[in-house]
Parts: structure tokens; C-alpha cells; sequence
């Protein structure tokens, strides 16, 4: 039975800037070599083959920087479950399968709200002095205990209900 489902995904502001400020930061590093190309199309002077080379350079770090980062931003997403007594986390696309965490190794789950950049340097899969973290957005996480001594900490908008859902399981 399933017990508890949640995915989340990148929804920051400054995240989606910086991957339109990324074209513009190429174009600005590039923008000599642009217009001095821009200038000689415009006056029927042939292109070198270094100025074509270096065109293909732009455009290709533009194409591939651009929607390399699209395509990273749409399909990362972090998926949480319990299912049969057994937690499931997949960072997709950083987990080609999901992490199992047997619920009978958890010793404890407690809702928290947290600092995601002070506490482990930002969003993503982070490894910080508490513990390793999963997130991808906004402060409240799960703070798990591991019969082994270990601690995980999962970034969840249902922090609460997941917390108490893994309490219930155990």
C-alpha cells in the first residue's frame, strides 16, 4: 500500500535567470568576434575558415549550453515514496533507480525547517556536516535517524505528512 507520494521539481526564479543569462554571457564574451563577422556579411567579405570555425563555436556553445540547461531543468525532478514498507527517493536524472531505505532501519523522522544554503550549500544532493540532504526546493526537509548512526535528510513541501507517514510505518 502506498503510504506517501511526492514529486518535486525546480521551480526557482534565479534558476530559470540564470539559464537566460547564459546566452547573453556567451554572446558578451563573444561579442568582437560577432560583430567584426556581422560587419564583413554585411559588406560581402568571404569569412575566414577560423571566423566560420569560431561562429560554429558560438552558436554550438549557445544551442548546447541553452537547452542542455532547458533539458536538465525540466526533467530533474525528486520523487519520494513509501510503499510497503520501504522508502523510496530517486533524484532523476541522478539516480537511474530508486534509493530503498528499509523503514525498520529508521529509528526517527522529524519534520524541520532548514537552511538550505547555511546548513548544505544550496539545493540538490548535498553532503553537509548534519548529514547527506535531497532537495530541490524551499526549506522544510524530513530529518531521518538510521539505526546505524546515520542521518538523511529529505527535502519535502509535505514535510509534516511524510514525517508522520514514516512514524505510522514503523
Amino acid at each position: 500500500m502506498n503510504k506517501f507520494n511526492e514529486t518535486q521539481r525546480f521551480t526557482q526564479v534565479w534558476l530559470k535567470v540564470i539559464i537566460l543569462i547564459f546566452p547573453i554571457f556567451i554572446l558578451v564574451l563573444n561579442l568582437n568576434d560577432i560583430k567584426e563577422i556581422i560587419n564583413q556579411v554585411q559588406t560581402n567579405i568571404p569569412l575566414s575558415d577560423t571566423q566560420i570555425q569560431k561562429l560554429w563555436s558560438i552558436a554550438t556553445m549557445l544551442l548546447v549550453g541553452f537547452i542542455g540547461s532547458i533539458f536538465l531543468l525540466v526533467i530533474t525532478k525528486l520523487k519520494i515514496w513509501i510503499l510497503n514498507d520501504v522508502l523510496y527517493v530517486q533524484f532523476i536524472p541522478f539516480h537511474f533507480s530508486p534509493k530503498k531505505y528499509n523503514l525498520s532501519s529508521i529509528v526517527s523522522a522529524e519534520a524541520i525547517k532548514y537552511s538550505p544554503i547555511k546548513d548544505f550549500g544550496g539545493w540538490g544532493i548535498k553532503y553537509g556536516f548534519k548529514g547527506k540532504i535531497y532537495n530541490i526546493s524551499g526549506n522544510k526537509a524530513v530529518e531521518l535517524h538510521f539505526k546505524n548512526g546515520k542521518k538523511l535528510f529529505l527535502g519535502s513541501l509535505k514535510s509534516e505528512e511524510l514525517a508522520e507517514a514514516l512514524k505510522t510505518s514503523q
